[in-house]
């Protein structure tokens, strides 16, 4: 009595919330985008002329520049993925159950299930 009522508990629970997180390499990874783009971004405003007649620096800042936005950009599709993915395995965790041990099968239950040819 006491077993089947273990078992009736655990087919109903719940399974434990996965510990989810994101991970570190995808956390240095999208850290790594961010202060590059910073980086790009700092020389981009560094190199901007301050007279026309160092036009080829303007050139050079405009594409760091859009090098910084580019970086930026990709760095934030990094992050809306990790979220898009963290949100999925929190729901499929909410709604997974716990695993149940299973009855380990003797000789007789066997026999009783007709898995012998005797």
């Amino acid at each position: 009595m006491k077993r089947a009522a273990k078992r009736k508990l655990n087919k109903t629970s719940r399974a434990d919330a996965v510990r989810s997180g994101i991970s570190l390499t995808a956390a240095i990874k999208i850290n790594g985008q961010l202060l590059f783009a910073f980086l790009l971004g700092g020389a981009s405003w560094w190199l901007w002329p301050s007279s026309p007649k160092w036009w080829g620096l303007g050139m050079v800042s405009i594409v760091l520049g859009a090098g910084s936005l580019g970086k930026l950009i990709e760095a934030l599709r990094s992050m809306g993925k990790i979220y898009a993915r963290e949100k999925e395995l929190s729901r499929l965790a909410a709604t997974a159950r716990s695993p149940v041990q299973s009855d380990l099968a003797n000789d007789s239950a066997m026999e009783n299930a007709g898995m012998f040819d005797d």
